[in-house]
């Protein structure tokens, strides 16, 4: 198991590993509630939207998924890294969704459409976290190169 997080209510926890599948679990239960399926390599990491009704998922398959609790599908692919996706998170509001890569690059997403809006540069090597502030002004990311930007 790479990663684990509590949806934002709490009510639902997913977790996501080298199997390339991302579990959603109730938290009063323990008992499996979603699976998804679809990434051809495993899955670094997995992010909840703010408003809890999509997971987005961070695979060595150089993707991210958008899964829909909802309807148990995957709703968009993002496309665009050149190498394994370590990291995800959704801004604050919902409406942005940042990744890093083994491809030294942070990209921002518009979570809606799933369309790249920004490929930044940050680092020279791999990016390994990315996290937005409170109010989505701002995004840090750390990286295998020592930094944190």
């Amino acid at each position: 198991v790479s990663s684990v997080k509590f949806s934002p209510n709490g009510k639902r926890i997913a977790s996501a590993g080298a199997d390339g599948l991302v579990l959603i679990w109730l938290t009063a239960t323990g008992q499996l509630d979603r699976r998804f399926e679809g990434h051809s390599q495993g899955v670094s990491d997995v992010v909840w939207s703010p408003d809890g009704a999509f997971v987005t998922s961070a695979s060595d398959d150089g993707t991210l998924r958008t899964w829909s609790l909802a309807s148990g599908q995957c709703i968009r692919s993002l496309v665009g890294h050149t190498n394994f996706v370590l990291c995800v998170d959704y801004a604050p509001n919902g409406n942005m969704i940042a990744s890093g890569s083994f491809d030294e690059t942070v990209r921002l997403w518009d979570a809606k459409q799933g369309r790249a809006l920004k490929v930044l540069p940050a680092h020279s090597e791999a990016v390994s976290a990315v996290n937005f502030c409170s109010d989505g002004n701002l995004l840090v990311s750390a990286s295998y190169d020592g930094l944190v930007r």
